[in-house]
């Protein structure tokens, strides 16, 4: 090969160079939606054909009730979608946990037609959400969420997804 045509080549991949990161970094720049949104979201569509009703977040727990952060983590997110949706209006977390504690229910995610009665009674709610989290392999955690009428208990709205782990884990085992 000539020297004109090393210096051509040069040129071209020193192109490449600068131009190939920029093809990536589209990606890069545009986060992927948390999957909490898309829940609410799903959730709020099914809720939002009540109008104005009285959301109240309530009993997002693990399946066999470990203790670990993301049930309050994933509760306090989905609280927060929610309240961005003025189609209804959204019961703050606090209000939830004195009011359950009056009722001497807990925030296990075991909620039933009585109980979900008795809490949108004492919270003056019209739809409670509630759900279960399953971890699973590779750090990740499947949520899946309802909205039940409270006066019967009657699911309007389902979603599930999958959710990276980035809390703490089953505290009670002593191990994260």
């Amino acid at each position: 090969m000539e020297m004109d045509e090393w210096a051509k080549i040069d040129h071209l991949m020193k192109k490449w160079i600068l131009v190939l990161p920029l093809l990536f970094l589209p990606g890069i720049l545009i986060a992927a939606p948390d999957p909490l949104e898309k829940v609410a979201k799903e959730l709020a569509d099914g809720i939002g054909t009540q109008r104005q009703a009285k959301v109240a977040v309530v009993g997002i727990a693990h399946h066999d009730n470990h203790k670990s952060d993301g049930p309050a983590l994933v509760s306090e997110r989905l609280t927060t979608y929610l309240a961005k949706d003025k189609r209804f209006h959204v019961v703050e977390r606090n209000q939830i946990a004195q009011i359950l504690s009056e009722l001497r229910l807990s925030e296990t995610g075991l909620i039933n037609r009585a109980s979900a009665k008795r809490i949108g009674e004492g919270l003056g709610a019209d739809v409670i959400v509630t759900g279960t989290l399953i971890d699973l392999g590779n750090q990740k955690t499947e949520l899946n969420a309802r909205a039940l009428f409270s006066g019967t208990g009657r699911v309007i709205a389902a979603s599930r997804t999958l959710l990276d782990r980035t809390w703490l884990g089953r505290r009670n085992l002593g191990r994260q």
